[in-house]
């Protein structure tokens, strides 16, 4: 009796997903909050369920296009609102169900409109030498604004700075500077959208703080035969902050001394006589009437036609 033995080779068959595939995801037109997608889909053996559409987490929708070319037109978005999209199809396959083919991405922005102004601008701190402006985002078209200009000027003098993202209360923060003390700044903001247009600008004037100035210099003696002028150099530093000079002057050997208010770099000495020896003294005093340092010397007074005797 011969015994037959049959070998049986099982096979499991594993479907294959064959997926068709998007190409030419693109933008083709925007408008006012506004923005029309448009792609091509190459078939494969699953059939097309749909496909989704996402921006973010606030803009997701399903699109149902059977179509060899499909579009779709996204109304209602605010100004240059938009970003990179992502378009995924979804098909179907009898054993596996319903899948995610690959994703096509595409950037694209509504229509770019011209940002309304800074919103909630106010200067912060104010020092001799830096002034802090503060802002939030326009109210009108706030995704257009592509950036914003602070500036302050005097006397066609510019100075600007760019912006720069804050983490307290306000969402923009600038400190301006270095400039100059104990003066007042036409200072403006304003925003700018991606094509380079401006929205009106706000406009404040700002005075910056004191800071003591430097002892005036080159004290020198300006003299004809009846008037005796003392002249000397503002001081090297901060001399924005002079509001007016005391001027003081002592005859050597006594108590005589004689002071008087200079708002000028110069004062005519009529009490002063030919040959005689002063101390004097030149302070610079603030508008709130801190005192710097004094310019301290020591003059004769002498002229070409009156020889003095020495001391």
């Amino acid at each position: 009796m011969k015994l037959l033995v049959f070998l049986v080779a099982v096979f499991t068959v594993c479907t294959t997903l064959s997926p068709g595939h998007i190409e030419n995801f693109e933008q083709t037109d925007s408008g006012y909050g506004s923005i029309l997608l448009e792609w091509d889909f190459i078939e494969g053996d699953d059939p097309l369920v749909k496909y989704t559409l996402v921006l973010h987490e606030d803009l997701s929708l399903d699109i149902y296009c059977p179509e060899s070319h499909c579009s779709a037109p996204l109304n209602d978005l605010d100004a240059c609102e938009g970003g990179q999209f992502e378009l995924t199809p979804y098909f179907d396959n009898p054993e596996n169900g319903t899948y995610a083919g690959d994703v096509a991405t595409t950037v694209a922005n509504a229509a770019d409109e011209v940002p309304g102004p800074p919103a909630d601008f106010v200067v912060g701190n104010i020092t001799g030498r830096f002034i802090e402006f503060m802002w939030n985002d326009p109210v009108v078209n706030p995704k257009c604004a592509a950036g914003y200009v602070v500036s302050c000027y005097i006397n066609m003098k510019r100075i600007s700075e760019d912006s720069h993202r804050a983490a307290e209360d306000y969402e923009y923060d600038v400190l301006l500077g270095p400039i100059d003390p104990c003066t007042t700044y036409i200072c403006y903001t304003l925003s700018f959208g991606f094509s380079g247009e401006e929205s009106d600008a706000i406009i404040v004037n700002v005075t910056t703080g004191e800071l003591i100035p430097s002892a005036p210099t080159n004290l020198s003696v300006v003299q004809n035969d009846t008037v005796v002028t003392l002249v000397w150099d503002p001081p090297t530093d901060n001399k924005q902050c002079v509001d007016f000079y005391r001027l003081c002057s002592t005859l050597v050997g006594t108590q005589d001394t004689v002071c008087q208010t200079v708002k000028d770099t110069l004062a005519e000495m009529t009490f002063m006589e030919t040959c005689d020896t002063y101390d004097v003294s030149v302070t610079p005093v603030t508008p709130s009437g801190v005192e710097g340092p004094a310019l301290n010397q020591t003059v004769t007074i002498t002229t070409d036609t009156v020889t003095c005797s020495p001391l």
